[in-house]
This record gives C-alpha cells, sequence and structure tokens, in this order.
C-alpha cells in the first residue's frame, strides 16, 4: 500500500480537459450572409434588369450602334463639320447574349472567381429615355461615398469585396461563408483581385496661402510658387514609351507626360513662356519669366472668378489645372498692378485633353 501511494503521489493525471482540433476536409455549400457594415446597408438588392451600355462616337458623343447590336443610324456629313445623326428605330442599349456568353463562360455557379458581369455599381438608380429601348425603364450607375477603410490598414471582408489595405487591392467575391461549423472554419480559394499600380510625379508647383481667422476657416493671399516646375521645366515634349504597353505600360512616361502638358499650360497662362508661332518664326520657350520661388497670384486672387476653398485640405481631382477655376479672362488687376494673364488664350479644353492624350497639344 505503502508503495502505491508513492507512486500515485508523483504520477497522479491533472485532469481530462477538452480540445479543439482541425477535423478532415469536407464538401460544403457556401451560403449568403447578412453584412451589417455601412457597405451591407449600402448596397441595395441586384434588378431583374438586363445589362445595357450606350455607346457614343468619340469624343463628339454622337449616338453610335454598339457591336453586334441590331441598331440603325444614319449619318448625315453637312458643311463646316457638322453631323446629323437619326435613328429611325430607336436605340436597343441591351448586352446581346454573345457577349454575355463570351465574357461568362469562364465561370459558373460553383466558382469563386468572379467574371466581369459580376462587377456591377453598388448604387444605382432607374430612368427612361425616348432614344433607349422604345423608352422603357432603364439601370443606370449613382455614385455614392459609403464608408473609407483606406487607414484601417487590415484585410476585411465586406458586401461583395474583400479589401486589403495593407498590400494593397480590392478582391471581388459574394458576401457568403459556410455554414453549420460551430468552431469556425478555414478554406482556400481563387479571387479576382485589382491591384493598382499607381506612379505619381511631382509637378514642382505649390499652392501658398495665408491663415486668416483663429478657427482656419478664412484664407488669404493664395498664390501658385514655382518650386522648379516652370524653371526647371524640360523644353523637349516627353513622349513615353508606348512600343509594346502590355509588357511595359510606362506609367511614369504617361505621368510624367501628364505633369509636362499640366506645367507648360500653366506657363503659358501666366506668361511665363510662349508656344511656336509657325507664323513669326517665334520658337517655344523663347523666353522664360520666372525663377525658382516666384509666385504667381491665383484666380480668386487676381480678381477673377475663382475660390479658395479646399486649398486647405487634401483632395484628389480629375481635372488638370483646377486651380485655376476656368477661369480664363485676359487682363486682370492685382495688387495696384497690371498682370498679363493668358495672352495665348489658354482654355479648359487645353487642360481636359491631357486626360485624353491624343495628340491634341500646345505647339511647341
Amino acid at each position: 500500500m505503502g508503495i502505491l501511494i508513492a507512486i500515485a503521489g508523483v504520477a497522479t493525471p491533472l485532469g481530462l480537459y477538452e480540445a479543439v482540433l482541425p477535423a478532415k476536409s469536407t464538401q460544403t455549400s457556401f451560403h449568403y450572409v447578412d453584412d451589417n457594415s455601412p457597405f451591407g446597408y449600402g448596397t441595395p438588392p441586384r434588378t431583374n434588369f438586363s445589362f445595357s451600355r450606350i455607346c457614343t462616337r468619340d469624343e463628339l458623343g454622337l449616338p453610335l450602334p454598339c457591336p453586334f447590336s441590331d441598331t440603325i443610324c444614319v449619318y448625315d456629313y453637312l458643311p463646316n463639320e457638322q453631323i446629323n445623326v437619326s435613328c429611325p428605330y430607336g436605340i436597343d442599349i441591351a448586352i446581346p447574349d454573345v457577349i454575355l456568353n463570351t465574357y461568362s463562360s469562364g465561370t459558373n455557379d460553383s466558382s469563386t472567381v468572379s467574371n466581369y458581369f459580376d462587377i456591377q455599381w453598388r448604387r444605382y438608380i432607374t430612368t427612361r429615355d425616348w432614344l433607349y429601348n422604345n423608352g422603357s425603364t432603364y439601370l443606370v450607375n449613382s455614385f455614392r461615398n459609403v464608408q473609407s477603410l483606406i487607414l484601417n490598414n487590415a484585410t476585411q471582408p465586406v458586401e461583395g469585396l474583400v479589401v486589403d489595405t495593407i498590400r494593397g487591392g480590392v478582391g471581388l467575391r459574394n458576401h457568403t461563408t459556410p455554414q453549420g461549423f460551430p468552431y469556425g472554419v478555414t478554406w482556400q480559394e481563387d479571387l479576382l483581385f485589382i491591384e493598382p499600380e499607381t506612379i505619381c510625379v511631382d509637378t514642382n508647383l505649390t499652392i501658398d496661402f495665408t491663415v486668416l481667422s483663429i478657427n482656419n476657416t478664412a484664407l488669404s493671399g493664395a498664390v501658385l510658387t514655382d518650386r522648379g516646375g516652370f524653371i526647371n521645366l524640360n523644353h523637349t515634349f516627353p513622349e513615353p514609351n508606348l512600343s509594346n504597353p502590355q509588357a511595359n505600360p510606362d506609367l511614369f512616361g504617361r505621368a510624367y507626360q501628364a505633369a509636362w502638358l499640366n506645367n507648360a499650360y500653366t506657363a503659358l497662362y501666366y506668361n511665363v513662356t510662349n508656344p511656336k508661332d509657325e507664323a513669326t518664326g517665334t520658337k517655344a520657350f523663347s523666353y522664360v519669366n520666372s525663377e525658382l520661388n516666384k509666385t504667381f497670384l491665383l484666380p480668386s486672387e487676381l480678381g477673377t472668378s475663382g475660390s479658395t476653398t479646399g486649398f486647405d485640405s487634401l483632395s484628389i481631382s480629375a481635372s488638370f489645372g483646377d486651380y485655376l477655376s476656368a477661369s480664363f479672362s485676359g487682363i486682370a488687376s492685382a495688387s495696384n498692378s497690371t498682370v498679363n494673364v493668358n495672352p495665348f488664350n489658354i482654355g479648359s479644353v487645353n487642360f481636359s485633353d491631357i486626360s485624353k492624350l491624343l495628340g491634341i497639344y500646345m505647339k511647341l
């Protein structure tokens, strides 16, 4: 008995405990799960409306029959480059089955990989136009800000997406999970991920201003400062390498070309330099009236239409030269002196051409 007591004092078990271990892999189905985030509440149900598209002719905005469409349009070319367009039977904007099948053939109901038509606008509205689909109702997009995730530094699922703000990317996925696993489940799947690749080029132009009020609401003295964007601007028009854009999209070359054009048009606006004049034989950049840290009054300070609203916050704009506030006047009075502004009639169309990059540039 003494021997047994001695052995028991050393070898007594510490007790029985439960443990959860991974089970063998099993086939299961996925089911939709409500998303209680703002993305879930901000996503209306999908509709039974068919997919549609509206095709137009280049930058003119004229109606154009889409590929594989039965639409018939008649174009009458008139003098003075005018065009009259008539579509006697209206315009069918429904996407034909041949296109739907072609761009959906790689996926099916059991696949987690999204196809082209799984990528839809989160918000939408209905509208109608007598010219389209015989005046019947069709869907159009409706852009709305839902919630910002960019600072979360996490990988998180939201309605229709898997957002990776660590490495940068947005995956397309239905908001579904396996059901019937009280202790959780892990799985692997292939997803279509959109990973933006961007290149930024510094224009070396800055907007400087003075804050007047204590609550930081009033700004004054807004100027555009040359930090090298004018004085160090290359006088040779840059050409990106577009010989093989699939293998080398040359994002830096494209961005640099856009920044160069933005600065060149702005320099012409402020009469910092001149464009090429074939009539007089004057070469471009015959003079450069600037120096490092030289300032130029913005339209709001020149007495022309314009506003300093938004200069005190970080913002993103799709328009080049928007700091000029689309104010392209001739002579303006500023600081008790006359400033020769925009002698070469630079307008908003010049800056809008930058994003198109169709070869419609100033002559340099």
